[in-house]
Order: C-alpha cells, then structure tokens, then sequence
C-alpha cells in the first residue's frame, strides 16, 4: 500500500537513467574496466558487470530507434541523457 502511494504522489525523474547511461558510456564506448573508475552522475558503479551488459543492451536498441526516427524524421538529437 505505500509503495503504491509513493507511485502516486511522486514524479518520475530521469536522474538515475543518466547516470547508468554514463557508466554504459564508459565501459563500452571507452572500454574502462577498472570499476572504481566507472562512474556516473550520482556516483561510482555499484551494480555487478550484468548491470552493465544489460543497459549496454537497452542504450543499443534506443540508439537504433532513434537512428531510425532521426533517419525519417530528419532530427538531429539522439542524446540518451548521458552528457
């Protein structure tokens, strides 16, 4: 019942998703491997390597749709939230 209540009263923010995109960031685009160096906007990486292969894999099916989108629809921003 109060998780339902916290649903309800609170607004969804997008904090979380930005930093998980710059940690995904991190790991697959600059190929950091040293966990203590992977970071985000809210702080270190405290999620084990399965985390990461997971959003990895989210971020690459949104980078494809939005390609997609930007393809048909001429828009150039296809940011992910992670600068």
């Amino acid at each position: 019942v109060l998780g339902l209540l916290i649903i309800d009263k609170v607004k969804y923010t997008e904090i979380d998703w930005g930093a998980y995109m710059q940690q995904v960031e991190m790991f697959f685009d600059f190929g950091e491997l040293d966990y203590q160096e992977i970071r985000g906007g809210t702080g270190p990486l405290v999620y084990p390597a399965g985390f990461l292969y997971f959003f990895g894999g989210l971020r690459a099916i949104i980078l494809q749709l939005t390609n997609y989108d930007d393809n048909n629809n001429n828009n150039n921003d296809n940011s992910l939230g992670c600068k």
